[in-house]
């Protein structure tokens, strides 16, 4: 089977594709600040320490990899330059995909108008920014996306 990256796989998207595709049987190598946290285990994943400002944690992580997918979706409301953040880190993601000759990059993005938030707009421009990638890029526009344990949910109930 595939070796499958994952970067924000420890979110409530990641989890639930990450569970997905060990059952499937590929092997998922996931990018965490703190793997410490997560707390799924499995003969078939890895997880790297590090996060998007790392270059040599993104070389790690795809160095064996098939494809893929970027699911990490800032919601840092407190940081005044989140946009440049996601930008930069998107713009590190594209650089190590193209330097380990990624075949395929797949990225959750947001439904809605460029002018409707920076929020959107930030999203949106990640998505550009992943599709400059010599690796091929497939982005899916998602609303929210709630479950039991979601931070979308947690910020609909507070």
């Amino acid at each position: 089977m595939s070796t499958i990256a994952i970067v924000g796989a420890t979110g409530f998207v990641g989890t639930a594709l990450s569970l997905n595709l060990l059952d499937q049987g590929h092997h998922i190598v996931a990018l965490s600040r703190h793997p410490e946290k997560w707390p799924l285990q499995h003969k078939n994943l890895k997880v790297i320490k590090g996060d998007l400002m790392d270059g040599h944690a993104l070389g790690e992580l795809m160095r064996k990899a098939d494809a893929a997918y970027y699911l990490v979706h800032g919601l840092m409301s407190d940081e005044e330059d989140f946009e440049w953040v996601e930008a930069r880190e998107a713009t590190n993601f594209a650089a190590a995909a193209t330097k380990s000759k990624l075949k395929k990059t797949i990225f959750l993005g947001a439904l809605g108008p460029e002018n409707a938030s920076s929020h959107l707009r930030s999203r949106q421009l990640v998505g550009d920014i992943l599709g400059l990638s010599a690796a091929s890029c497939i982005e899916f526009r998602a609303s929210i996306i709630l479950g039991a344990h979601s931070t979308s949910l947690g910020m609909i109930q507070a």
